[in-house]
């Protein structure tokens, strides 16, 4: 497996699967030696704070998760945080780039590493 991809809905729409993002990456992935991306692609589906969209405390686990000898081989983490175009709402600049801050901070050890890539997009 080189790449895995997690589709999540926004944490104060969907709490329950947010609480199983950490133990996936400590437990549920044995060895991870040719695993070199992994994408988290939070689905946000009505206009809201971005930063209601993330449970930060998981991002911290997360980055202590990915810190382990058998994520070694990791080459890049892709956080996206994306609306529908349809919503017809668009958070304004400075709430996405202190949201992607927020990311950085949070999982400071691959963003130290060049590892990490903070997104926060519209979609169609």
């Amino acid at each position: 497996m080189r790449t895995v991809t997690v589709f999540m809905e926004a944490y104060n729409t969907s709490q329950g699967p947010w609480y199983l993002l950490a133990p996936f990456f400590e437990r549920g992935i044995p060895t991870a030696e040719c695993l070199h991306t992994i994408t988290i692609d939070v689905r946000i589906g009505y206009p809201m704070s971005l930063s209601s969209a993330i449970d930060w405390t998981v991002l911290n686990r997360l980055n202590d998760a990915l810190d382990e000898d058998k994520f070694r081989a990791l080459q890049k983490v892709v956080v996206i945080l994306q609306w529908r175009e349809a919503l017809g709402w668009k958070p304004d600049w400075v709430e996405r780039e202190t949201v992607a801050r927020s990311v950085r901070a949070r999982l400071y050890n691959l963003d130290g590493e060049g590892k990490l890539e903070a997104r926060l997009q519209t979609v169609e």
